[in-house]
């Protein structure tokens, strides 16, 4: 239970071409494993756009917004406009989360960063899952590069664990292919190694 699950881009949109409600579908019987306490989704349309999925966009209200005493924090929330446009495909929206496990709506580091540091800071792995590896979960505001840049400089209360597992996530050209910066820690799952 210590281990967020961050999900970028699940949307409903994407071209069958690309297989990814297998691949979602592997997402959600991962999150319903005991080592999930947490799943964060980040599904991106617009800049100012938050999708109002539930129970995600409630929590992330409730955190971000009623309960924080940060105030930019409290502004970069109330900025986004809430939409429900159907843009998260139902296999990851529908989901049912196990009720120790809380899922929120992310779209901005900061955000992961609160949560880590502030709500769960129990949480020493971070998943990232979601389409595509070599684009979004990559380069998103919480794709690993960036995530992983906070975790070097020391922004995290508690170093974090940056995985990937190969069977979560998909490339544009099919498999995501894992360069020198990745170290294979078991079946599928790989260890970000980027200093």
């Amino acid at each position: 239970m210590k281990s967020l699950v961050i999900i970028i881009d699940a949307w409903s949109t994407w071209p069958s071409k690309y297989y990814v409600k297998d691949t979602m579908h592997r997402i959600v019987d991962f999150i319903g494993t005991d080592e999930v306490g947490a799943v964060a989704l980040a599904t991106y349309s617009s800049s100012n756009q938050i999708e109002q999925d539930e129970p995600f966009y409630s929590n992330s209200q409730q955190i971000f917004s009623n309960e924080t005493q940060v105030d930019t924090l409290r502004r970069q929330w109330n900025d986004y406009i809430p939409v429900y446009t159907g843009l998260t495909d139902r296999i990851i929206s529908n989901m049912t989360l196990r009720e120790y496990q809380f899922g929120f709506a992310a779209l901005h580091p900061l955000q992961i960063l609160y949560y880590c540091n502030c709500v769960n800071a129990s949480i020493e792995n971070i998943y990232f899952t979601g389409f595509m590896f070599d684009m979004c979960v990559k380069d998103r505001n919480v794709g690993y590069v960036e995530l992983n840049a906070l975790n070097n400089a020391g922004m995290f209360s508690r170093k974090q664990n940056i995985f990937v597992r190969s069977d979560l996530t998909d490339s544009m050209d099919g498999s995501a292919v894992f360069n020198n910066d990745w170290v294979l820690v078991s079946d599928k799952k790989y260890l970000y190694n980027k200093n």
